[in-house]
């Protein structure tokens, strides 16, 4: 992904109401960066992390963004870089980021029993 069009293609198959709760900001599975966050909910909009396993495409903005931050940072003291950037686009795969960093559902139902450690059952 790279391009606004690839993101408009990405959105028009995912409903309104989905897309009115998401945005960018610290949430589960995110605590240490900006990402794409979606509520937790109890109503017929998917929370996190639902709504990556039935749109994965908002992975990929996800990492979009998180490169053009990750390239923004960088290229005013890396000459090679700014100029590897020079008329052309970061993507989503510049640099390897997102899904090793989403909890999956079963890593928050340790968190939410007490964590690996934890004598809870």
């Amino acid at each position: 992904m790279e391009s606004l069009l690839d993101i408009k293609n990405a959105l028009k198959d995912i409903p309104d109401e989905v897309l009115d709760g998401m945005g960018f900001g610290l949430g589960e599975g995110c605590e240490e960066e900006i990402h794409l966050v979606a509520p937790e909910t109890d109503d017929s909009t998917l929370g996190f992390p639902e709504v990556y396993d039935k749109y994965p495409q908002l992975q990929e903005i996800d990492n979009l963004v998180r490169n053009i931050v990750e390239v923004d940072g960088k290229i005013a003291s890396d000459e090679d870089l700014a100029e590897q950037f020079w008329e052309s686009h970061v993507t989503s795969k510049t640099y390897k980021v997102g899904t090793s960093k989403k909890k999956s559902p079963s890593s928050q139902k340790i968190k939410q029993k007490g964590g690996l450690n934890s004598s809870q059952p």
